[in-house]
Protein backbone atom coordinates (compact mmCIF):
# COMPACT_ATOMS: atom_id res chain seq x y z
CA UNK A 1 0.00 0.00 0.00
CA UNK A 2 3.07 2.42 0.12
CA UNK A 3 4.63 2.21 -2.14
CA UNK A 4 1.57 2.42 -4.17
CA UNK A 5 1.12 5.85 -2.27
CA UNK A 6 4.45 6.71 -3.20
CA UNK A 7 4.26 5.68 -6.66
CA UNK A 8 1.14 8.48 -6.83
CA UNK A 9 2.87 11.17 -5.54
CA UNK A 10 6.19 10.70 -7.76
CA UNK A 11 3.75 10.21 -10.86
CA UNK A 12 2.16 13.47 -9.98
CA UNK A 13 5.35 15.30 -9.00
CA UNK A 14 6.90 14.52 -12.80
CA UNK A 15 3.87 15.21 -14.56
CA UNK A 16 3.39 18.31 -12.84
CA UNK A 17 7.60 19.16 -13.13
CA UNK A 18 7.59 18.36 -16.82
CA UNK A 19 5.05 20.25 -17.73
CA UNK A 20 6.75 23.52 -16.94
CA UNK A 21 10.23 23.55 -18.20
CA UNK A 22 11.94 25.48 -15.63
CA UNK A 23 15.99 25.98 -14.89
CA UNK A 24 17.36 23.99 -11.48
CA UNK A 25 20.63 25.06 -9.76
CA UNK A 26 22.36 22.44 -7.27
CA UNK A 27 24.36 23.10 -4.37
CA UNK A 28 27.42 22.58 -5.89
CA UNK A 29 26.70 25.42 -8.27
CA UNK A 30 25.97 23.32 -11.71
CA UNK A 31 22.61 25.01 -13.54
CA UNK A 32 19.92 22.45 -15.77
CA UNK A 33 18.15 24.81 -18.19
CA UNK A 34 14.87 24.13 -19.39
CA UNK A 35 14.88 20.90 -16.99
CA UNK A 36 12.13 18.13 -17.71
CA UNK A 37 11.79 15.31 -15.28
CA UNK A 38 12.67 11.90 -16.56
CA UNK A 39 12.28 10.11 -13.42
CA UNK A 40 12.51 10.17 -9.41
CA UNK A 41 13.72 7.64 -7.45
CA UNK A 42 14.53 7.60 -3.49
CA UNK A 43 18.19 8.85 -4.04
CA UNK A 44 17.46 11.26 -7.10
CA UNK A 45 16.09 12.70 -10.21
CA UNK A 46 16.93 12.44 -13.76
CA UNK A 47 16.54 15.03 -16.19
CA UNK A 48 17.03 16.15 -19.54
CA UNK A 49 17.84 19.51 -19.84
CA UNK A 50 19.14 21.89 -22.94
CA UNK A 51 22.38 19.95 -23.16
CA UNK A 52 21.39 16.03 -22.40
CA UNK A 53 20.25 13.96 -19.68
CA UNK A 54 21.64 13.82 -15.96
CA UNK A 55 20.77 12.19 -12.78
CA UNK A 56 20.85 14.80 -9.89
CA UNK A 57 21.45 12.98 -5.90
CA UNK A 58 18.86 14.59 -3.64
CA UNK A 59 21.98 15.41 -1.43
CA UNK A 60 22.65 18.11 -3.75
CA UNK A 61 19.77 19.59 -3.97
CA UNK A 62 18.79 23.04 -1.85
CA UNK A 63 16.22 21.70 1.08
CA UNK A 64 13.05 23.63 -0.45
CA UNK A 65 13.78 21.46 -3.65
CA UNK A 66 14.52 17.79 -1.54
CA UNK A 67 11.19 18.36 -0.10
CA UNK A 68 9.88 19.68 -3.81
CA UNK A 69 10.76 15.96 -5.25
CA UNK A 70 9.64 14.06 -2.38
CA UNK A 71 13.35 13.29 -0.44
CA UNK A 72 13.36 10.82 2.12
CA UNK A 73 16.00 10.29 4.19
CA UNK A 74 15.48 6.77 5.17
CA UNK A 75 14.40 6.02 1.37
CA UNK A 76 17.63 7.68 0.28
CA UNK A 77 20.09 5.10 2.13
CA UNK A 78 17.94 2.48 1.33
CA UNK A 79 18.06 3.05 -2.50
CA UNK A 80 21.63 3.55 -2.23
CA UNK A 81 22.28 -0.02 -0.68
CA UNK A 82 19.95 -1.22 -3.30
CA UNK A 83 21.88 0.47 -6.15
CA UNK A 84 25.08 -1.06 -4.85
Amino acid sequence: MKLIHWGAIFTTIILTASAHARDLKTLNGEVFKNITINKIDATGISIAHDDGVTFIDFRNLAEAQQKEFGYDPAAYVVGWKLKL
